[in-house]
């Protein structure tokens, strides 16, 4: 019985999984597993910004390495503005795997009401398994053991939800299904 290393098992060989890791440093051009999206409220604003990519320091998020994915509704222009906003990471083949884990770097600043959300989406179905209402100051979040035995497809959204409020930062991402 052969596995993807070619490898005789014995019997049944175990399921393969899949390892995803992006650090947003490398555009215009994207990993082989494809894009990441982006879409929502503010994004479809003319006025204001959604997910996007930067390249500046910050001094609240020191683990950022070069560019990171960031929301940032700290200017006047957010003012009466409500962000639901969405960063997707390209659909994963999760055929073999089990269980999902999430880990990432990120640095979320909130004034008053803002959320932030981590969400798998598998075979066309959302959960939530992350979800913050209060800062998260410049640490790794690691999400484990999470069931996606029989689905044939996942990918991972960070949600934010708020108006006029600080920032969410995202990089350094690795998703792993074994």
């Amino acid at each position: 019985n052969q596995g993807e290393t070619g490898v005789d098992c014995g019997g049944p060989c175990p399921a393969c999984g899949f390892t995803h890791q992006e650090t947003f440093n490398y555009l215009p051009t994207w990993g082989p597993d494809g894009a990441y999206t982006v879409s929502g409220s503010c994004d479809a604003d003319p006025d204001v910004d959604g997910w996007r990519l930067l390249n500046l320091t910050s001094s609240s998020f020191p683990l950022a390495v070069s560019y990171y994915a960031v929301i940032d509704t700290d200017s006047f222009l957010y003012l009466g503005v409500s962000c639901d906003d969405y960063l997707r990471s390209p659909l994963l083949d999760a055929n073999g795997a089990t269980t999902l884990a999430i880990e990432f770097d990120t640095d979320f600043k909130v004034s008053l009401s803002s959320t932030a959300s981590v969400l798998i989406e598998a075979d066309g179905i959302q959960q939530v398994v992350w979800s913050r209402s209060v800062n998260v100051a410049n640490q790794r979040v690691t999400v484990g053991s999470i069931n996606i035995a029989g689905k044939s497809q996942v990918r991972v959204l960070w949600r934010y939800q708020g108006s006029y409020e600080y920032h969410w930062m995202v990089d350094n991402v690795l998703i792993k299904g074994s």
